[in-house]
């Protein structure tokens, strides 16, 4: 999921660019009135998705190996 937002979030920041110096338009440029219906949700979704996984990953637990998954005899 870390990898997703992280994609997300880039993938999102080029489209923002995109728009604002090749297409030009004028929603896109940062933090006026139109971006943050416009492009806000989509770097707040993929920010979520990355601060999702990355405490999910800080939170993993070693896999048990199959060692130590035999019951005792």
């Amino acid at each position: 999921m870390f990898c997703l937002g992280l994609i997300g979030l880039t993938l999102t920041l080029i489209l923002n660019l995109v728009a604002v110096f090749i297409l030009k338009q004028a929603s896109a440029t940062f933090f006026q009135d139109q971006w943050w219906s416009d492009w806000s949700p989509g770097y707040l979704l993929f920010l979520t998705f990355a601060i999702i996984g990355f405490v999910r990953y800080c939170r993993q637990k070693p896999d048990d190996t199959k060692a130590d998954a035999l019951p005792i005899r």
